[in-house]
């Protein structure tokens, strides 16, 4: 390590890479699911203060989590979802449509 600048492999800079593409692909679908979720709330006719007080949290906390202000635990999200009597499913990704990493990308990882 020279003037404390790490050289790095070719296996961690893929690594590394792959991670990153992992995060970017989780904010698209933190984004894309609470979008989602506010127009359910809206086509439901739910308004942010019944549904929150539905579920024991303030108005203002549901309006920061709408706006990704805030980003809600687990348990919060199915609290919310289960108030407008839905559930969150566990997909797989649409590879042909460029969704996610592809399972080729994965190869040389131990991510499963």
């Amino acid at each position: 390590m020279r003037y404390g600048i790490k050289k790095w492999s070719s296996n961690e800079r893929s690594k590394t890479s792959l991670k990153a593409r992992f995060e970017y692909q989780a904010l698209v679908y933190q984004q894309s699911l609470i979008a989602d979720f506010k127009r359910l709330r809206q086509t439901l006719k739910f308004t942010q203060a019944a549904l929150a007080e539905s579920v024991g949290i303030s108005q203002p906390v549901l309006t920061r989590i709408e706006t990704s202000v805030s980003t809600p635990l687990l348990s919060t999200i199915l609290l919310l979802l289960a108030a407008m009597n839905r559930k969150l499913a566990i997909v797989p990704l649409d590879y042909e449509s460029g969704q996610g990493i592809q399972p080729t990308d994965l190869d040389d990882h131990k991510y499963y």
